[in-house]
């Protein structure tokens, strides 16, 4: 699509604002009587209450690190509360992204470990576990490793669209996901949830929330799943993806005086199944959710991460002190042939301890025409990934008949990166005048890693020789990054609901080594930046009736790291240059009370410019998962009154354009639709819901990679979204 159409959406978008920001002309009325000023105060008075019935609330949030109301925030950031999270039955963050414009994510599976996100055409080739585009904040503390199989208890969730280096750091290069939990209140509470849906799949969450004391409150969460899945392994004759997940997190709020409060949170999950979850593309036309693995494999993995949040009060300014500590864990056993042969497997594990410190002062006077948080930041990570690759006999002699009887070829492989991380940030909004506001913000990060690595290499000296493998190999390197990421950004703020802006940004993610491949492992790779460009609005109209943000974005990429699979294992290449360039829509419309209308819009071009001396793509390749149009509409309806009263309906699809889901663009995803619906019926502590998801039965590849190194004619293999889902739901709460 034309570029020239996006700026002239966004033209006609700032030209509203501007309009809607002109003071009204004022006209002369008549003199009115006593009687008549009671009758207009009175029908005010209904008038107001009419009026709030019908409001959008005004959203506050947190993500700048201050309480700050977001249509006065000057980055393009997508809200949604608990309540949203629950009404449209939202369970990870690829079925959050839908919803949300820029945005695009792929869960593989019940792999969490390689969940994808790409924010405005950002996206990494799974270089490393620890350096990814979009930066994801639990709590205040960020995860690496792995990503929470499950939504339940949420705040909110705020996505940060474009870098958000200088409050997060490394890794926000495209942007960011921070999520907070509820916190325990001074007041009971209990809610409990149980859900049936197709696959014979359960879901059950509940919380207890209770005061220990007058300053003291505990609450307790969790979640449970199981389902047999929606693969079917077709060689086996079973269920290929049957699995099982529980997560549980618990919190103490201490409140000794009203300037000081203490958060200790204790949160882990743990998930199991099968993994017979990829085939070819072209076997999945033919055959969608049917595998032919003879071996089912597995996946497994499980986190336990503590945070402690205190908070002071001063006269004028707060400190606030996070602390967070997180051990997580993967394993993955696939049969990485594809075939109903036992050809290939693999044996992949990683483990991830992280500890990280952040010290936050700022101003507390909300009212002030300064605005200012400073802080200092520091982490230390230790990785582990083991790799155990088995090519047996059979597989060799379709290679070379003289390798019949040299029996198997197993490659190990142990690495360990070590990462220490330290920052000092800060960022200050100050208000020229009532409505000329500048932003600007500095962040000086130094990132230094520390590889050792090892491999071992058994089988035959002859086989291995022509599979170009030394028996052991040995490796270590020690490399510093560093950048400086400022920010700056002008506004003008017509009224306090419409807010113009306009910034530049900078991010970057760290380099790092080539632990998936310990031959080639200390040959580094660089640090990838982006600059970010962007123009946008956000205006709440119509007597808050409706909300709308718009943004228009430039996005220049320089040293992008993206990673090509080998038989020795992968590489990771930089590219010379890459760019994205759109369009962001979202909008909600309370049409009257108990009826929303939302919708997002995302218009895009992101490609390659320079591929350099990278080998996985080449100059022009569009970026994978990045299509050019995505748009979500959707209606959520609650009756207030008579007979039908709290009859819940809401329904929505979300339109993706045809995409590439591979760096080297040789599998093209088509265009779908993705139609989801919920009817129930709600009272003051109990509700009851069917639903259902995908109700059009897309057939959707999640991702794909070449295999044609190892298998020949396996240039597209990988899974598939889920098919066509029904559920019901009931819900009580006291």
């Amino acid at each position: 699509m034309g570029f020239f159409v996006k700026e002239r959406v966004v033209s006609y978008c700032l030209a509203t604002v501007l309009l809607l920001g002109l003071p009204g002309a004022g006209f002369a009325a008549d003199p009115v009587s006593d009687t008549e000023v009671v009758e207009a105060a009175s029908k005010d008075e209904e008038d107001a209450q009419n009026r709030k019935n019908v409001t959008l609330p005004d959203v506050v949030v947190t993500s700048q690190k201050l309480e700050q109301r977001l249509v006065e925030v000057p980055v393009s950031i997508s809200y949604f509360d608990g309540q949203q999270i629950e009404d449209a039955q939202l369970e990870d963050v690829d079925e959050l992204s839908r919803y949300t414009a820029g945005v695009f994510a792929r869960s593989i599976g019940g792999a969490d470990a390689h969940t994808i996100i790409n924010i405005r055409g950002l996206v990494s080739g799974g270089s490393d576990f620890f350096s990814r585009p979009v930066g994801l904040f639990r709590d205040g503390v960020s995860i690496n490793g792995g990503y929470e199989p499950m939504f339940f208890d949420m705040e909110d969730v705020e996505v940060l669209r474009g870098p958000q280096g200088t409050l997060y750091g490394p890794n926000t290069l495209a942007g960011a996901m921070v999520m907070r939990s509820k916190k325990p209140v001074f007041e009971k509470e209990v809610d409990f949830s149980a859900a049936y849906e197709s696959y014979n799949t359960k879901r059950l969450s509940g919380m207890v929330n209770a005061p220990l004391s007058e300053t003291a409150a505990v609450r307790i969460a969790g979640g449970y799943e199981h389902s047999d899945g929606f693969f079917k392994n077709d060689t086996r004759d079973e269920d290929g993806a049957g699995s099982e997940s529980f997560s549980l997190r618990g919190q103490l709020a201490l409140q000794p005086s009203d300037d000081f409060s203490v958060n200790l949170n204790l949160n882990g999950y743990r998930r199991h199944g099968d993994y017979s979850i990829y085939n070819t593309a072209q076997n999945f036309a033919d055959d969608p959710w049917h595998t032919d693995q003879d071996d089912l494999g597995g996946v497994e993995s499980e986190a336990f991460g503590q945070v402690l949040t205190m908070e002071n009060d001063g006269d004028s300014i707060g400190l606030t002190s996070v602390t967070g500590h997180r051990d997580y864990s993967y394993e993955e056993n696939s049969d990485v042939d594809f075939t109903s042969n036992d050809y290939l497997g693999s044996r992949f594990r990683l483990n991830n301890s992280q500890f990280s410190q952040e010290l936050r002062l700022h101003t507390l006077d909300k009212d002030a025409r300064l605005q200012w948080v400073s802080g200092v930041y520091g982490s230390y990570e230790k990785q582990r990934t083991r790799d155990v690759y088995s090519i047996t006999n059979s597989y060799l002699v379709t290679v070379n008949p003289a390798f019949s009887g040299l029996g198997d070829v197993i490659r190990n492989q142990d690495t360990t990166v070590k990462v220490y991380n330290g920052a000092v940030f800060g960022q200050a909004t100050y208000g020229l005048t009532d409505k000329i506001y500048v932003t600007g913000g500095l962040r000086y990060d130094q990132v230094y890693k520390d590889m050792e690595g090892d491999a071992l290499n058994e089988g035959n000296a002859a086989v291995l020789s022509a599979f170009g493998l030394d028996a052991t190999y040995n490796a270590e390197g020690k490399k510093a990054f560093s950048a400086i990421l400022p920010k700056g950004v002008v506004e003008y703020r017509f009224t306090p609901d419409i807010n113009v802006y306009a910034s530049v940004t900078r991010g970057y993610k760290p380099g790092g080594f080539m632990t998936a491949n310990v031959p080639l492992a200390e040959e580094n790779f660089d640090s990838e930046y982006s600059w970010s460009y962007e123009i946008g609005s956000k205006t709440s109209l119509l007597d808050h009736r409706l909300d709308l943000s718009c943004a228009l974005f430039y996005i220049l990429m320089k040293d992008q790291q993206l990673i090509k699979l080998i038989p020795a294992g992968s590489v990771v290449d930089n590219a010379g240059e890459s760019h994205s360039q759109g369009l962001e829509v979202e909008a909600k419309y309370r049409v009257t009370d108990g009826w929303d209308v939302f919708s997002a819009l995302t218009l895009m071009e992101a490609e390659v410019d320079d591929a350099g001396d990278s080998s996985a793509t080449y100059s022009g390749a569009e970026t994978p998962y990045s299509p050019d149009v995505k748009f979500n509409l959707g209606v959520q309806h609650t009756v207030q009154s008579g007979v039908l009263e709290g009859l819940f309906i809401r329904a929505e699809n979300t339109y993706v354009d045809s995409y590439y889901i591979d760096l080297d663009n040789t599998t093209l995803q088509d265009p779908v639709n993705m139609v989801s619906a919920k009817v129930g019926y709600e009272k003051e502590n109990y509700s009851v819901y069917l639903y259902g998801k995908n109700l059009l039965n897309e057939e959707v590849m999640s991702t794909a990679f070449d295999n044609s190194s190892m298998m020949a004619g396996q240039t597209s293999v990988g899974p598939m979204l889920a098919p066509r889902s029904l559920g019901i739901m009931a819900q009580v709460s006291f």
